[in-house]
């Protein structure tokens, strides 16, 4: 099959290429937005003869252009990972409403715009395909002073999920994959200073100033190994974990792929936590039907 990746110039889409590429008979196409400035991964993946490098700017207005260019020249995408994206932080009363724009146009629209343009293709090839939308542990956690970023990953879930169904008929398989905090430059100090607002003074002492010293020192100390992550998003693509369907009883792939302990922490203690709240209220919200 023929994957394409985007984000590839350092992290998880750097592992996720090298992942792919250690299985007999994958291809990979590799983009990013600007491949002269990651020479050294350009080089490495390139090196593999089942492997290419192209550029891809997932919120440019033309990305569809630079798209079908791509698929012209190599073929066509038997699995999309839309891996790029960023986080930029600070509170939200001082945000530029641009920023929370741009936030969204990265890592929600660009993601929509590239399975918009794949769907066809998978749908009228007789083999389907598989999307593979890289989320985060926020979805279960959402955290103050990167509210954009989390309600950019919220985004993503909620509209995968929702086309999950649409998409399968095709033969199409949709994998939401949630990594936890990972050991890359993802939280690198001199990247985010570039991103985040400043902390204003009327927020000292608050929460969200404790949340910009530990994001800050974060970095480097992250739990989840990308390499490891990328090798169990890969195996997932090629050989499904199934589940059985709680109202059928038929066996699914799983469809959220929860990547290190923080996420499964978190996303269990939600769980318990709609299960509290949906207990306390429930007589209250019985009565609101019409039938109460």
């Amino acid at each position: 099959m023929q994957w394409l990746i985007t984000g590839c110039s350092s992290g998880l889409g750097l592992s996720l290429a090298r992942a792919v590429l250690t299985r007999p008979g994958e291809k990979v196409i590799a983009t990013s937005r600007n491949p002269s400035s990651s020479p050294e991964a350009v080089n490495e993946i390139i090196n593999h003869d089942k492997a290419v490098w192209e550029t891809l700017d997932v919120s440019a207005p033309d990305v569809e252009i630079q798209l079908a260019k791509i698929v012209s020249k190599h073929g066509a995408i038997d699995v999309l990972v839309n891996n790029a994206g960023y986080a930029a932080g600070g509170v939200f009363e001082v945000t530029p409403l641009e920023a929370l724009r741009q936030q969204f146009e990265t890592n929600f629209f660009g993601a929509v715009r590239l399975m918009q343009a794949v769907v066809p293709g998978m749908r009228t090839s007789g083999k389907g395909g598989v999307i593979v939308n890289i989320s985060s542990n926020v979805f279960w956690q959402p955290l103050p002073v990167i509210s954009a970023y989390s309600a950019s990953k919220w985004a993503l879930e909620g509209f995968s999920e929702a086309i999950a169904g649409e998409i399968s008929p095709f033969n199409i398989r949709m994998i939401i994959a949630e990594p936890g905090g990972m050991r890359t430059s993802f939280l690198e100090p001199s990247k985010m200073s570039s991103l985040n607002v400043d902390l204003p003074a009327t927020y000292r002492g608050t929460i969200a100033e404790t949340l910009y010293e530990m994001f800050a020192a974060m970095h480097g100390e992250q739990a989840l190994d990308p390499e490891r992550s990328a090798r169990a998003l890969v195996k997932e693509v090629l050989e499904p974990t199934s589940m059985k369907n709680d109202e059928t009883g038929a066996p699914q792939n799983i469809l959220r792929l929860q990547l290190g302990k923080e996420t499964v922490g978190t996303m269990q203690k939600k769980i318990m936590t709609f299960q509290t709240e949906a207990e306390v209220f429930q007589a209250q919200a019985f009565a609101c039907d019409f039938d109460a």
